[in-house]
């Protein structure tokens, strides 16, 4: 069994950590993305609640942004230092995403992800596409 690293862990050290979730836009299939993110928050102070972890709740901040250019993302995600970075962004049929505007095939995406991972030192990127 591998050694648990300390800084390894989504939330370590002392904190304040932060949440950014970003939206491509604010009404999407159908979706209302302000009530996804009221939920996003709401269910992780109830699981922390619920497992004992108000302390580390107290210490987690959820920001947002809506409908941003690739460029603004970048800039807002190296302002923030958020450890999680949760993308809800529009995902088409043949594979390809649309976020900020601009449409990618997944590995644009990731890569471009990959600069962000490394230099703004995020611990977790989710990713909420239609059709994924």
């Amino acid at each position: 069994q591998a050694a648990i690293n300390e800084d390894d862990a989504l939330f370590a050290g002392n904190g304040p950590w932060k949440v950014l979730y970003y939206a491509d836009s604010k009404v999407r299939s159908d979706l209302e993305v302000e009530k996804e993110r009221d939920e996003m928050r709401r269910y992780f102070n109830d699981g922390a609640r619920n497992d004992k972890l108000e302390d580390l709740a107290g210490k987690v901040t959820f920001e947002y942004c809506f409908n941003r250019s690739t460029n603004e993302l970048v800039r807002i995600v190296h302002e923030l230092k958020p450890v999680v970075l949760h993308l809800a962004c529009h995902g088409g049929k043949d594979g390809s995403i649309t976020i900020g505007g601009k449409t990618m095939q997944p590995d644009e995406l990731a890569e471009r992800l990959s600069y962000l991972v490394d230099e703004c030192k995020l611990r977790l990127v989710v990713l909420n596409f239609c059709f994924s």
